[in-house]
């Protein structure tokens, strides 16, 4: 629950909302002297909710020490309904805002919550971002790093702000005034394994920000099965995969298609990258070592499977932001676009050599072209996944349903082509914008039943956000490079053939679509990270956000709505009633659109979609007929019924996370967390690096809760 106001006071009240009992309150409240009033911000007290509100931390800032940011703490076992109280005594504020959350599952065995609380600390910054190294936390699978930035504003615009890869937002908090005070309160958390915490704005202003590590319940009992999907047997889960196996129809420019992720571990070689991770200077080794720099495990030599021939290197547990491995195929390329093999002192490495990589899959890695990999999770992997979100409880969104399950088909392809401005720039960096290696796509059914009875209720489809209003229910993954997009699975949508779901895959950029087309606009960038200058500039933009409301960030209204307290057995949410009530009360809740304006700013190309199935490749179940498949037609060599094995090597399209471990764990620490593509240089977002692969399932519960959320709701549980 958040809230502002603008009204000069001496104190103000929140809404009305009941806490869990033994569960951890915070609440961070920003505020700022008038003007006229001068003197340094005073810390606030606070009453209400049957709780002692106990102050953890506070900090000033602001030019003149005029603003002050504080964190709240409190727990009881037996809280009341009511709305809180910031009250400044005598001393009238210009404006105050405040984020309010509650986690459950903690440790309350002292008064007030305070046994929940670890390393809290404070910290600054007078420029365009602020991070802060996080100590080691002694549960790092279980408890939740947790942080509040406030941001002055110069200008009296409101300042956007962005989350820290890794982090989710919580709240966002715009506070604007005629000729007044001004600024943004910004909250976000993540698993505590994270080794920073860290926000991005769009312009130098003076911040400061709170941080503390939420402590987690003692385990009650043995550890949780860390297999997602261990409830159902490995028949069912093959025979659902094979059941469902999708067609995809392609553009007929396209020549990247779904291949073998374990194939391409075998044949790519493994590099450690450092911090900056686009500063080759740290690529296989620390700066000043000499040059050439060489990978950990050349090419050809890594193995995927610590049973099997070659070097095996996914048995360490590097997840949670420590692990800064990259794998790399095809090279490099210059600004020319000329080759570049390797990493010396005279290589720009500036780009991935796509052409190089496409090369290897019309040769020796044309036989792992056309697979998929597939994952299903049964009621008791949902669960898990739904509770293992870092500080929220998305599980009961799941009590709606009927014994339910997720099938998830996961497509990776070697290469990802996105540009932006082709009609007007003909450079290098506006066609290599956000273009890299490696790329992941995602298939997600949600549905009730298993075995035979499954039925579908929900289709999730990965890609580009789209420019729409509405946008459908969505969300980013950790790297805000693609979103998963949640619909209802109806009688018309998505188009069957024979109980297969049909898609319509993008060229270049691979977003999923239902239906054929030609072009669909896109809005794929967030707030401020829009490319500029026919991508020749591509850090957050100066230019400040947009004063257009209906042209702003989405709030993360699946963070918002698991973070409410209603009641039921989950804790944060109670049923679909309680989804639905949430969000009635939250006040700012925004259109889901990037600021667009400013001239400097490049957009990105349409997406161009198959114009009808059949225009280009069309990849189908084996044996499977489709009358509109056209001339060019593959079938999938992914067998779910039953792994293959080749030159001693097994490959199985179904995955199982605690076998085959280059896929992340559950537990957030084992497996490969790293970059499935190279990183450049020049690269300070990313933006051309290869991807980390998403939490597909989580990104596909926070798309249901929002469009369960919104007002009216667009996605039913019960439908």
């Amino acid at each position: 629950m958040s809230g502002k106001s603008t009204s000069d006071a001496t104190a103000f009240e929140t809404e009305g909302f009941t806490p869990q009992a033994n569960s951890l309150v915070l609440l961070f409240v920003t505020s700022a002297r008038p003007a006229l009033g001068g003197g340094v911000a005073t810390v606030p007290s606070v009453t209400g909710n049957g709780l002692r509100w106990v102050l953890e931390r506070s900090v000033l800032y602001g030019a003149n020490s005029d603003r002050r940011l504080s964190c709240f703490r409190a727990s009881t076992a037996t809280p009341l309904s009511d709305g809180a109280v910031i009250d400044f005594g005598t001393e009238t504020q210009d404006f105050c805002a405040w984020s309010m959350f509650e986690y459950t599952n903690v440790d309350v065995s002292s008064a007030d919550g305070g046994s929940a609380i670890a390393q809290p600390f404070a910290v600054t910054s007078t420029g365009q971002s602020l991070t802060a190294t996080l100590s080691p936390s002694a549960d790092p699978r279980r408890n939740v790093a947790v942080g509040a930035l406030a941001v002055d504003s110069a200008s009296g615009a409101a300042i956007d702000v962005s989350p820290g890869a890794g982090y989710s937002e919580i709240d966002e908090l715009g506070v604007t005034q005629f000729l007044s005070k001004a600024g943004t309160l910004h909250t976000q958390d993540a698993q505590a394994s994270s080794a920073v915490i860290s926000w991005t704005w769009n312009s130098a202003q003076s911040a400061a920000a709170l941080v503390l590590e939420i402590k987690a319940a003692p385990p009650v009992g043995p550890d949780p099965d860390p297999d997602p999907g261990s409830g159902t047997t490995d028949d069912e889960k093959r025979a659902l995969v094979e059941r469902l196996e999708p067609v995809l129809f392609f553009h007929p420019s396209e020549q990247f298609f779904p291949s073998d992720a374990k194939r391409f571990v075998e044949h790519a070689a493994l590099w450690t990258a450092g911090t900056p991770p686009d500063d080759k200077n740290a690529w296989g080794g620390r700066p000043g070592d000499q040059f050439p720099r060489n990978p950990t495990v050349p090419a050809g030599r890594l193995s995927a499977r610590a049973d099997e021939a070659g070097d095996f290197r996914f048995g360490e547990e590097l997840g949670g932001g420590g692990d800064h491995r990259f794998l790399e195929l095809g090279g490099w390329k210059d600004l020319s676009e000329a080759h570049e093999d390797g990493v010396t002192a005279q290589t720009s490495n500036r780009f991935s050599d796509r052409d190089a990589i496409a090369a290897r899959y019309d040769g020796d890695l044309e036989s792992s072209r056309f697979c998929y990999h597939a994952e299903v999770i049964d009621e008791k992997g949902l669960q898990t996944v739904a509770s293992r979100a870092p500080g929220l409880n998305l599980a009961p969104l799941l009590t709606a349903l009927d014994s339910p399950a997720m099938v998830c088909y996961y497509f990776f392809f070697p290469a990802h082509e996105q540009r932006v401005e082709s009609s007007s720039c003909e450079n290098v960096e506006a066609r290599e914008v956000s273009s890299h290696a490696g790329d992941w796509q995602c298939i997600a059914i949600l549905g009730e039943g298993s075995g035979p009875a499954f039925t579908p209720k929900f289709l999730g489809r990965t890609g580009l956000r789209p420019y729409q209003d509405p946008v459908p229910p969505y969300q980013y993954d950790d790297d805000q490079k693609s979103v998963m997009m949640v619909s209802e699975w109806t009688g018309f949508d998505p188009q069957l053939s024979d109980g297969h779901p049909r898609l319509y895959v993008a060229a270049g950029t691979h977003s999923l679509h239902t239906s054929a087309g030609a072009l669909q606009k896109v809005d794929p960038y967030p707030p401020g990270q829009q490319p500029q200058h026919c991508g020749t500039l591509d850090t957050p933009s100066p230019a400040g956000p947009s004063t257009d409301p209906a042209l702003t960030a989405t709030k993360d209204i699946a963070i918002l709505l698991a973070k409410m307290a209603a009641a039921g057995p989950f804790g944060f949410l109670g049923a679909t009633a309680a989804l639905v009530s949430c969000v009635v009360e939250i006040a700012n809740y925004r259109a889901p659109f990037a600021p667009f304006g400013a001239t400097a700013e490049s957009q990105a190309d349409p997406e161009r979609i198959p114009a009808a199935p059949g225009a280009g490749k069309t990849v189908k179940p084996p044996g499977l007929v489709l009358a509109d498949a056209g001339a060019d037609v593959e079938e999938w060599r992914s067998r779910p019924a039953a792994p293959v094995t080749l030159n001693g090597r097994v490959y199985d399209c179904v995955v199982n996370r605690t076998e085959q471990s280059w896929w992340p764990h559950p537990d957030g620490l084992r497996g490969f967390h790293g970059r499935w593509g190279q990183h450049v240089t020049a690269d300070a977002l990313s933006r051309r690096a290869g991807p980390r692969f998403p939490n597909y399932p989580l990104m596909f519960l926070q798309a249901l809760a929002d469009g369960l959320g919104r007002t009216p709701p667009v996605l039913r549980l019960d439908g």
